[in-house]
């Protein structure tokens, strides 16, 4: 039996693995609060929109969010959090990118109409954010020591920039039309020209 790459698959998991290295180092080094929470935070956006866009199996969008965790891990590391901190923060967004998943999971892309858009936002905007907050609700309280006001106001920062990141990019990327194989690299680098601009 013949082994065979895919370039192009191989080069867009490359692509997402670099661009939310880049988008998470970027919003945790600029754009933090006290414990390093970032005010917003589109790279589980971007994550949910590869996998459910250019994923058609399963093997493909276990290894998209394994490249996601990765590069979030990385990114983690980069600015120096420590190493619980760094692996449980990615946990928590990948939780959320998979809750998300799971509630769009009978759409069909691209996103259109209101049952759509009804799915994505319970999923994306309620359920997934929610999910994560609570967990990294837990990693502030056990290892960064926070609790009472400074806990709650972490998480709800939290929260409002998971929400933020899931509501402006996801429906973007979403709800584009066709995306051709070489596609998905613009789609990758949108986000990053909009941060830029």
């Amino acid at each position: 039996m013949e082994f065979r790459v895919d370039y192009r698959r191989v080069a867009g998991f490359v692509g997402l693995g670099v661009v939310v290295f880049g988008l998470c180092f970027i919003a945790a080094r600029y754009f933090q609060g006290a414990a390093g929470i970032a005010a917003v935070w589109p790279a589980n956006a971007l994550v949910l929109a590869f996998k459910l866009r250019a994923c058609p199996t399963r093997a493909c969008s276990r290894a998209a969010l394994g490249v996601a965790f990765l590069a979030m891990v990385a990114a983690n590391l980069a600015v120096d959090r420590p190493l619980a901190v760094s692996l449980a923060f990615p946990v928590a967004n990948i939780v959320e990118i998979a809750l998300a998943a799971w509630f769009m999971r009978r759409v069909t892309m691209p996103l259109s109409g209101m049952r759509d858009l009804g799915q994505f936002l319970l999923g994306g905007v309620v359920a997934g954010p929610l999910a994560s907050t609570v967990l990294a609700a837990g990693v502030m309280a056990t290892a960064q020591g926070l609790s009472g006001e400074a806990l709650v106001g972490q998480a709800v920062g939290w929260l409002l920039a998971d929400v933020t990141g899931m509501a402006i990019v996801a429906p973007f990327a979403l709800s584009l039309g066709s995306v051709r194989r070489n596609g998905w690299l613009l789609v990758l680098a949108a986000p990053s020209l909009i941060g830029v601009t």
